[in-house]
């Protein structure tokens, strides 16, 4: 070893690098002269994963270790063994001080996050780095070096100032009044941080251009900015700027781009450096997820253009992006409000014009009505069209008073009169005037207005409408319970409170019924009718008083609302106090209140007017029957009266009422206004819909909303019709009947459809929107096992609960959810059964699903799979298990080859021969499952003695047995034991089975047979204690292909093909026995059992004499016929060098030729010749008076029994199967 790997072994990089370096070249001199301070100094930094570097000497000469390679850059490795100035001349100024505080001074430094600027990647960098330098001294010459432990801090301070950047930019939204707001606090904020943005840019855009908004750290001199780019077009390329089709790219794309400033030749400001930036960004900004333009961003020109600086810019895209967004949000929500307020005081002035304008022409209206009404000459049908019209006459003046009095409140044109007045008195009389109506709607009612003993100053008229308002809330809102009002004085003021136990108000609506227009969704009155503004004038009216209105409301208890004024006048306007007596009010407002209360009510409890009973006469026995549905009586008179001459009528007041009315009478059109109590126009369609019995009950919906929006949102809830009031009785009629039309042709043809599907062979199911059965076919419930009385109005899980958890009805619930049609196979798990399935969306927002089950099919379909993955295994083992003895007897040729002087070939040979055996077997096998499987195995059953066949098969595995050094156990019965057998089958059966004991048991193992006869059958175990088998592999062991997979240290040779047990479990099938293996588990051995049936034992032993061969001619001269030349030539060397003398043909032809000149014999003879087959050779051989003596002897791949009978009946004598045994043909010969 050197001295350099002696000082040094180790270091990884800059190890090996020290030991390489020749030292006697710099001014260190060679290691074996380094001071040992010097070299424990090395070894330290070198063994450390911490940067760290030595310089030593006069010169200062540079070691450092891996760590410290990164900081070097490209200096590396040419620094090391240079001096430290000439490495770092770049920094030597700031760094040049603190070496000699060090070296001179033999003080040690500590710098923390020094800035330091240098050009160790080919470019000017920011960098920042913390460091100490300590002295290195020599015990003989002081200090010598000095030694550096650093860290680089680059990453982390860039990192930090670029999240002040961020936060800076999060922290600008107070200054978020509007977008040009938010411009100029994000300029700013770019401007502080110009070493991270060189320059930036913004861009919008406007009516197709790209317009400059802001441009930070950009001179009027530098062309970079332009202020407009066209978002289309082709305009030529700037001087110096970056090129339009770049910015539009960017623009169209919505991706970010770089753009290289040399590339376009762009110049780009530094920013606060002196050299210019050589890239930058070009991002798309967004506005509420909108396009509005572009961000420029220019990189530093001393920092690495890397991934992190791509993701920086990228979030300062998306902050610059949100704040333009809450900015764009700020100025946007301004705007409304200042509109809306702009809106309301629009809408207050247009509903008191409005509201004067109506006054002509109702009171030119009403006149009219009032007089004729007043005719003692008309009929009571006349007259009670004409109170129709005044009734609703008079609800239309009380809504355009009610308007009117609002504008002139909000325009202060108000004129109140504010006078003494006894408010007891006056409110026990207003409260005694609704009694008959609240009295009659079955409620009580408690009036206690206590005596005031000071006027009040109010506006009589004003009062009346705040008492009547109250009063009318309380009934409309009452279904059952009390009414109660109370006045009293409490201190200086008046209060009125005015409860009811109706159904109160939810709480986060109680701060808002005051307000205009507003009303409370969902709250179930006697009636839908209203404006909102009732209660809101009342709030209106009482500020006027100076006083004040609240609500105490519990909801489903009741509600309290209060009023309360001051006494005195000194709260009111000096100019509208009049110290005159009180006087009478007109009561005519008062009346209009009290009549409209009394419409609210159900028709037997009205006291005015009159309403139809609930079903009325048919106009004939085979009229449609029409459904109304409306909380106005008028209104249910009128469309009675315009549709009773031609349907059977039946009218109801509210939605829970018309919905019970349909399922009881299943009328053949319903016709419902949309706002009704309770249960409105919708509810109550949603309800029929879902219903089957009412599912196809046609709806028309009565609205006085209009507009195209309206209809719509009627008619996609399910209705089949929308009519805006007010509307044409014609048009009613017409509309009404042809939807009745519509519906007797659907009905019809719903019944044909439903007739296809009930003769369907597929199951056909309809689902609604919830996913549940609404129609079940016959198909569907043989199929499904359920019948639809089970289905019908349930949920799939519900039917099936067995499909919890299983995944087959995803494709339903996604259909249901996406509205896509999808068509595809389902494995329902919990049947083990296939359907092939069609969903498609229906236009109920449900589904239908059509199905067949495809079981037989799919496993007909995997079966073939497993067919096929079986063959294709099949194959790799064929050809893993032929190449097994191919390749030793490929390598012992190879060694032959190489070796032709072998002295003792004999291993090789024998080795090369055990090998063809194995390669034999492997083939015999697939010839065996082949016959077993097409029906060619022929048994030559008779009495054997089944000790016969076991000897046989022992005497077979016997060399296998003592090769391996293994012990065979045989117990035989008592007695012998004979069953009806084929010698040679059972034989091999045995063999197998023994073979497969002693392949799978280890090297000195124990292998038993015992033989165990019953009255009936013989038992035979063969036992073995190897690998043993698992309960799955004994369930498949018998089929074909199937392997134990084992470590090659527990079998002995290869797997197999996995045909042995099959042949096995074959065999003794057609001897009417049967074969089971046993095993206790892995490790523990196994049993394979054959059970065969006993027979008697034969009387006689007959002899049998094999064929008496013919008399040959001289046996030792042989003819090959063989067009495989290999073959031919290797088999007469094998027969000639045991001295027979042979002669060899390649074709048919020349066989019959040399047969005549040869006169051989014997003949071994190929069947698969290519001019004349073996057969036709073989009948011509023995047309010849010499080929009596001649032993034919067939030589072909075919073995099967056919091919035996073949070869027989052409004349040969023996039928041998290739690969021959040249040994057995030898002893024949």
């Amino acid at each position: 070893m050197t001295e350099a790997q002696i000082r040094f072994p180790e270091g990884g990089q800059m190890g090996a690098r020290v030991r390489e370096l020749d030292w006697s070249q710099t001014a260190l001199g060679p290691i074996e002269q380094w001071p040992q301070s010097l070299v424990t100094a090395v070894r330290i930094i070198l063994d450390s994963r911490y940067p760290m570097f030595v310089w030593w000497g006069d010169e200062l000469i540079n070691i450092y270790n891996d760590s410290y390679i990164d900081v070097l850059g490209q200096r590396h490795p040419s620094a090391l063994g240079r001096p430290a100035q000439e490495t770092w001349g770049d920094i030597w100024d700031a760094i040049g001080p603190l070496v000699d505080t060090v070296i001179k001074d033999n003080q040690a430094t500590f710098n923390n996050e020094l800035e330091l600027f240098m050009e160790r990647n080919g470019y000017l960098e920011e960098t920042f780095f913390t460091f100490s330098y300590s002295p290195l001294r020599d015990p003989d010459s002081g200090v010598r070096g000095l030694f550096c432990a650093c860290i680089e801090d680059t990453e982390r301070v860039i990192n930090e100032r670029r999240r002040q950047l961020l936060r800076t930019l999060g922290d600008s939204t107070h200054v978020l009044h509007s977008v040009d707001d938010a411009l100029d606090g994000i300029a700013d904020s770019l401007r502080a941080f110009a070493r991270d943005v060189s320059f930036a840019m913004v861009y919008e855009e406007q009516d197709g251009m790209l317009v400059l908004q802001r441009a930070v750290g950009v001179d009027d001199q530098t062309d970079i900015a332009a202020p407009t780019v066209a978002i289309t077009g082709d305009e030529p390329v700037p001087t110096g700027g970056i090129p339009p089709s770049i910015l539009r790219e960017v623009f169209a794309g919505g991706t970010a781009r770089e753009v290289d400033a040399a590339a376009v030749d762009v110049a780009m400001p530094g920013g606060e450096w002196s050299e210019p930036a050589s890239r930058a960004s070009l991002l798309p900004l967004s506005r509420g997820g909108e396009r509005y333009g572009l961000l420029v961003l220019g990189a530093s020109p001393r920092l690495q253009f890397d991934a992190a600086y791509r993701d920086f810019f990228e979030l300062v895209a998306n902050a610059v992006s949100s704040l333009i967004t809450r900015a764009d949000a700020y100025e946007n929500q301004r705007k409304r409000a200042d509109a809306l307020a702009e809106l309301d005081r629009a809408k207050t002035v247009f509903f008191g014009n409005v509201s004067h304008e109506f006054r002509t022409p109702l009171t030119l209206m009403m006149a009219p009505i009032e007089e004729m009404a007043a005719e003692p000459s008309l009929d009571r049908q006349q007259r009670e069209q004409l109170e129709l019209a005044r009734r609703n006459g008079q609800r239309l003046i009380k809504l355009v008073n009610t308007l009117l009095d609002f504008s002139r409140i909000e325009a202060g044109r108000i004129e109140a009169r504010y006078q003494p007045t006894d408010l007891a008195e006056v409110t026990a009389e207003l409260a005694s005037m609704f009694r008959s109506a609240v009295e009659t709607a079955g409620l009580e009612y408690h009036v206690n207005c206590e005596p005031i003993d000071e006027s009040v100053f109010v506006d009589r008229d004003m009062w009346e409408k705040i008492v009547m308002n109250l009063l009318s809330n309380a009934l409309k809102y009452t279904m059952q319970g009390s009414i109660r009002v109370d006045l009293s004085r409490t201190d200086d003021r008046v209060e009125l409170a005015v409860s009811d136990t109706g159904i109160g108000i939810p709480a986060g609506e109680a701060s808002r019924v005051f307000e205009r227009f507003h009303r409370v969704e969902g709250a179930h009155g006697r009636t839908q009718e209203g404006t909102g503004i009732g209660l809101s004038l009342v709030s209106e009216l009482v500020k006027l008083h100076g006083g004040d209105v609240t609500v105490e409301s519990v909801q489903g208890e009741g509600s309290t609302f209060r009023v309360s004024i001051p006494l005195g006048s000194e709260h009111l306007p000096a100019d509208r106090i009049e110290q005159m007596p009180q006087q009478e009010s007109s009561r005519i407002g008062v009346a209009a209140y009290i009549e409209e209360a009394l419409r609210w009510l159900p028709a037997d409890l009205q006291l005015v007017g009159h309403d139809e009973p609930a079903t009325q006469p048919l106009a004939s026995a085979q009229s449609p029957t029409v459904l109304i549905a409306d909380d106005n009586a008028d209104m249910r008179s009128y469309l009675r009266r315009l549709l009773s001459p031609h349907y059977r009528i039946i009218v109801v007041g509210d939605g829970e009422r018309a919905l019970k009315e349909t399922r009881e009478q299943l009328p053949d059109l319903v016709l419902s206004d949309v706002m009704m109590p309770g249960l409105d126009g919708f509810g109550l369609l949603q309800k029929l819909r879902t219903n089957p019995a009412t599912s196809s009950v046609p709806v028309v919906l009565l609205s006085a909303r209009a507009g195209e929006e309206a209809r719509a949102e009627g008619l996609e809830a399910g209705a089949d019709d929308y009519i805006v009031k007010p509307f044409h009785a014609r048009e009613l009629l017409a509309r009404v009947s042809a939807q009745i039309e519509l519906a007797r042709v659907r009905r019809g043809a719903e019944v044909r459809i439903t007739n296809l599907l009930e003769g369907s062979t597929s199951g056909f199911l309809m689902i609604d929107a919830e996913g549940r059965y609404q129609y079940v076919n016959p198909a569907a419930e043989q199929l499904l096992g359920r019948s639809s009385e089970e289905m019908i109005g349930r949920k799939p899980d519900e039917v099936f609960p067995e499909s919890q958890g299983d995944t087959s009805l995803d494709l339903l619930y996604e259909v249901l959810e996406t509205r896509e049609s999808k068509e595809t196979e389902v494995f329902f798990e919990p049947w083990d059964r296939w359907f092939k399935t069609k969903i498609d969306p229906s236009l109920d927002d449900g589904v239908t699903v059509q199905f067949d089950e495809v079981t037989q099919m799919r496993k007909a379909i995997d079966a073939m799979h497993e067919v096929d993955r079986r063959k294709d295994e099949f194959l790799a083992t064929l050809a893993h298990e032929l190449r097994n003895p191919l390749a030793p007897i490929r390598n012992g040729l190879q060694l032959l080859l190489k070796s032709p002087d072998e002295k003792d070939p004999r291993q090789l040979y024998e080795m090369m021969d055990r090998q063809a055996e194995h390669l034999t077997r492997l083939v015999n096998d697939l010839m065996e499952v082949s016959r077993i499987n097409r029906g060619k195995v022929e048994l030559r059953l008779e009495p054997i003695s089944l000790s016969d066949a076991l000897q046989s098969s022992i005497e077979s595995i016997g060399p296998e047995l003592q090769q391996r050094q293994q012990l065979l156990d045989v117990t035989l019965a008592r007695e012998p034991v004979y069953v009806d057998g084929d010698m040679v089958r059972l034989a091999q059966v045995f063999s197998n089975l023994l073979g497969n004991a002693s392949k799978f048991s280890p090297s000195g193992g124990r292998i038993g047979v015992r033989v165990t006869a019953a009255s009936d059958e013989v038992q035979i175990d063969i036992i073995d204690e190897g690998i043993g088998l698992t309960t799955d592999q004994i369930k498949s062991i018998f089929d074909p292909f199937q392997q134990v997979e084992t470590a090659p240290s527990q079998r002995s040779g290869g797997l197999g093909l996995g045909l042995g047990l099959t042949v096995v479990r074959e065999l003794i099938f057609r001897h009417g026995g049967e074969v089971r293996a046993h095993s206790d588990g892995p490790g523990k051995g196994s049993c394979f059992t054959v059970i065969l049936p006993l027979t008697e034992a034969p009387l006689q032993v007959q002899a049998r004499a094999e064929k008496a061969a013919p008399e040959r001619s001289d046996k030792k001269r042989v003819l090959i016929v063989d067009d495989n030349r290999d073959a031919a030539d290797s088999l007469a060397e094998l027969l000639g060098r045991s001295g027979i003398e042979v002669k060899v043909a390649y074709d048919g032809s020349s066989a019959v030729d040399a047969f005549a000149a040869y006169r051989p014999g014997a003949v071994i003879l190929d069947i698969g010749l290519p001019d004349i087959d073996g057969y036709e050779v073989a009948r011509r051989i023995r047309q010849s008076e010499t080929s009596t003596a001649c032993l034919l002897i067939a030589l072909t791949g075919w073995g099967q029994d056919g091919d035996r009978a073949e070869s027989a009946a052409a004349g040969f004598d023996r039928h041998f199967v290739k690969p021959a045994d040249w040994r057995e043909l030898l002893e024949l010969i």
